[in-house]
């Protein structure tokens, strides 16, 4: 409770207390004469109130309705709106919706039908509004509606004509169209990332049916959601300071600053227009960007710390922008979190290579992780609740950061579904969307969409088939998905692959993905792919070792094996004794080194040993056997069937290692479509792989 809410609940009890020293007829009255005095005077705050209020004209004879009372305070309303500084256009749901929605719906509940030239009784709905109300009531609440519609200038009429309606995209344009529906769906093209369309219908917006500077705003509006700032920021600079979109555009002027991350231009429109009221959190919100921005973030953060200090006083009291800011810094904390698990994974994957170095040394030195940083430091409630968690727990306050302050909405609900997504409990996802799925269908957005793929891929992967089923006849029933069914299928398999990988293996499956997404982006066709093809196959030798050799090496003796060579070399001279002694002579020194350095086989050795040890018979059983022994305990049933049958060993087939390994390694030329082959074929092996062999971490260790 601050000092002026004391004082005045101070100043309260003090008033009671003297009341109380009336006598009980005065007091009665006084409160009556207040309580009257107040109803009064209270002014409305909504169409439905304003309705109530003004249904009749109290101060004239013949119940007729407060014309002037109720038009003077919908100007009222508008004046106060006015007198405000306005949030930006991507600050989400605003106040200034309000009013115009609450009058639409009144129209409807009222019967008032709005025209482009007027408004007109609805015969089957004028004056039918629900509850308990006289019948003149509600004929005078009709007509006060009826009335102000009538009298209100074409453009408003156009406007709320434009907002009545369910699809307002560029898709429902016809060349009759107004310009209030053009501007809508430029806002919709915008909202939806559709930049291309933007621009096209600034191009149909005709300065004479706009405010002064309003198309030259719109037209930055476009280029700043295409992220072309300088642009933005030179047409944000034509709209005129007296406009009344200059506020929009000069907090637009700004924020493309921010996003170029330099902090003295800010600091010199700040001084310019330091009388400037800004929307509570905005500045805070602009400081943060620019911070995560900048070349120089930490002497970025510092000057950002001196600009919130200078302007507290320069905030405009009530609604701000603190949804969207709130948004950001959540997206920050997300990003934060990933890093770390990066780092995590690749620390892991230095620890199994037996690499020097720390990836979280690598992460601190990373300008970009310091720019997350330093932008959250702005944030301090959120980095401390972070702190406090470890990284598989901090999606949860991101979540509660996201759902629990400020008045949170749409936006809100799925960016922490997609918070859950990416950094936290994919099962709590699966059930959101199961529990809304109805309503998410009927949803055309893409965040709807998206969430729907994201239940439908986790349901895949926890083999909850009913569920699953479920979710798939709804992306059926939807001609957007239903064409991707394939394309999410398949990266739903390849999530559950990366799930099973080593944490090197997951670290070169994903840069070698990000190489060849890049290739195939920029159509490098002419390019050789064949550092790209050797990245895809490193991964079927590091996982062949991993989940199979390493493991199986370590429990064996090489000086029993070396001592049944020597056994082996003193007996028969058969050719079969022979050809063994030469193949053990090879692979000996190979197993060896594989158990010091603890790197693995190579492919061709790998395979070489595993069909060698499909079967414990022959004159070399002795050096078989423990092998043979060793590799079935790392297999699932299938897989020693594989193993035993040699189909184990032809994953590693040299023909695969001819086309898509050797190439690259001794410098011959590999084009783009090959690479793509060789991912395709290094993701049938390991998932061949892993069917076949138990996870290394769940096979009880051999003392």
């Amino acid at each position: 409770m601050d000092s002026v809410t004391v004082a005045f609940e101070l100043m309260r009890l003090e008033l009671d207390a003297e009341v109380e020293n009336l006598n009980a007829l005065g007091v009665s009255r006084f409160r009556e004469a207040e309580s009257h005095q107040m109803e009064s005077d209270k002014e409305p705050t909504s169409v439905e109130e304003a309705l109530d209020v003004y249904w009749v004209d109290k101060s004239i004879a013949g119940h007729v309705p407060n014309y002037a009372g109720f038009e003077e305070w919908i100007a009222r309303r508008f004046e106060a709106l006015c007198s405000r500084t306005p949030l930006p256009l991507h600050a989400g749901r605003t106040s200034y919706a309000e009013l115009p929605h609450d009058l639409l719906n009144a129209a409807k509940a009222g019967g008032v039908q709005i025209m482009p030239d007027g408004a007109a009784p609805d015969p089957a709905r004028f004056a039918q509004w629900d509850g308990k109300q006289s019948r003149l009531k509600r004929l005078n609440k009709s007509k006060l509606l009826l009335s102000y519609f009538k009298h209100t200038s074409p453009r408003w009429r156009e406007v709320l004509l434009c907002l009545s309606k369910t699809n307002v995209s560029s898709d429902s344009l016809l060349r009759t169209s107004s310009q209030s529906e053009h501007r809508a769906a430029f806002f919709h093209a915008i909202a939806h990332g559709d930049q291309h369309t933007a621009y096209k219908l600034v191009g149909r917006l005709r300065e004479e049916a706009h405010d002064t500077g309003e198309v030259a705003f719109l037209e930055a509006t476009a280029s700043f959601h295409s992220n072309r700032f300088e642009e933005a920021i030179t047409l944000a600079r034509e709209v005129p300071d007296n406009a009344i979109d200059w506020p929009r555009a000069f907090m637009l002027l700004l924020e493309s600053q921010a996003y170029l991350g330099e902090f003295g231009p800010i600091e010199f429109e700040l001084g310019a227009h330091s009388d400037f009221l800004f929307p509570e959190c905005f500045i805070r919100y602009l400081c943060q960007i620019t911070v995560e921005n900048s070349p120089s973030p930490r002497v970025a953060l510092e000057r950002a710390s001196t600009i919130i200090q200078n302007t507290v006083g320069l905030l405009q009291p009530g609604p701000g922008v603190f949804q969207m800011w709130n948004r950001h810094s959540c997206q920050l904390a997300v990003r934060f979190v990933e890093r770390l698990r990066d780092a995590s994974v690749a620390d892991a994957a230095q620890i199994q290579t037996g690499t020097a170095g720390s990836a979280y040394e690598e992460l601190e030195n990373s300008l970009s992780f310091t720019q997350i940083q330093c932008a959250l430091v702005l944030d301090g409630d959120l980095l401390a609740r972070l702190a406090r968690e470890s990284s598989e727990d901090a999606y949860k306050e991101i979540v509660k950061r996201l759902m629990n302050y400020g008045a949170p909405g749409r936006e809100e609900y799925f960016q922490a579904m997609a918070t859950q997504w990416r950094i936290g409990d994919r099962q709590a996802v699966l059930e959101n969307v199961l529990g809304a799925l109805d309503h998410l269908a009927e949803d055309s957005s893409a965040e709807a969409r998206q969430a729907i793929v994201w239940a439908y891929q986790e349901a895949k992967l926890k083999d909850r088939h009913d569920d699953a089923e479920r979710l798939r006849r709804t992306i059926l029933d939807i001609p957007a998905l239903a064409e991707r069914l394939r394309d999410i299928e398949s990266t739903t398999a390849n999530d559950r692959l990366e799930q099973d990988l080593s944490p090197m293996a997951r670290v070169i499956l994903r840069s070698a993905k990000w190489d060849l997404n890049q290739a195939s982006n920029e159509d490098l066709f002419w390019k050789d792919s064949g550092m790209i093809s050797l990245g895809f196959f490193r991964i079927i030798e590091l996982e062949f070792n991993r989940r199979v050799m390493l493991p199986a090496l370590h429990n064996v003796n090489t000086d029993d094996l070396e001592a049944s060579l020597a056994a082996l070399k003193s007996g028969d001279a058969s050719r079969a004794t022979k050809d063994a002694v030469a193949f053990w002579e090879r692979m000996l020194p190979q197993i060896r080194r594989s158990k010091m350095e603890k790197k693995g086989l190579e492919l061709g050795a790998l395979e070489l040993l595993l069909a060698k040890s499909a079967k414990a018979t022959g004159p070399d059983i002795a050096i078989k056997s423990p092998i043979h022994a060793e590799i079935l305990r790392r297999l699932t049933p299938a897989g020693a069937d594989a193993f035993q049958s040699g189909a184990l060993a032809r994953l590693l087939d040299a023909t695969a290692r001819e086309r898509f390994r050797n190439p690259p390694a001794h410098s011959r030329y590999v084009p783009l479509p090959v690479a793509r082959e060789c991912k395709q074929h290094v993701e049938k092996v390991l998932r061949r792989l892993i069917e076949f062999t138990i996870d290394p971490e769940r096979i009880p260790t051999v003392h």
